[in-house]
């Protein structure tokens, strides 16, 4: 019997990525992807696919704007921020192929920080895109 939906998405190395930093209809995943192995057409134009046991997911979603300095520092204490932190996270989320959370080994590509405004004392941000990428 699949696990039951406990109110979050995403938690990265044990820590729920906060609900209320995603942005609405932003939410995406492509859960067990199929991987193939040197596929090829073959002489009569047939497809010969060698299947891969392991499948990859990839989590997709933009932030809320307007975040300001300190909502985005909170964030990257759970995003981890540096290049080794990044190459290899474990990440838990909500499955929907399966109806269950799923565990497994993510990287995090280069986040960009797009600046709205700036005050005299703070900095608010535009949505910031944020993917995870199964190994």
């Amino acid at each position: 019997m699949p696990m039951a939906f406990a109110g979050y998405l995403l938690k990265i190395n044990g820590t729920v990525f906060p609900g209320t930093y995603i942005l609405r209809d932003t939410w995406n995943t492509n859960p067990d992807q199929i991987q193939d192995d040197d596929s090829f057409i073959d002489g009569d134009g047939v497809l010969d696919r060698d299947i891969l046991p392991h499948t990859r997911s990839k989590i997709e979603f933009s932030t809320v704007p307007y975040l300001n300095l300190n909502e985005k520092m909170a964030m990257q204490e759970i995003l981890p921020t540096s290049r080794t932190e990044r190459i290899r996270v474990t990440a838990q989320y909500w499955n929907d192929d399966t109806n269950e959370y799923k565990t497994g080994y993510f990287y995090i590509p280069d986040i960009n920080y797009p600046i709205y405004d700036t005050t005299d004392t703070d900095i608010l941000y535009n949505s910031i895109r944020v993917a995870l990428i199964e190994y």
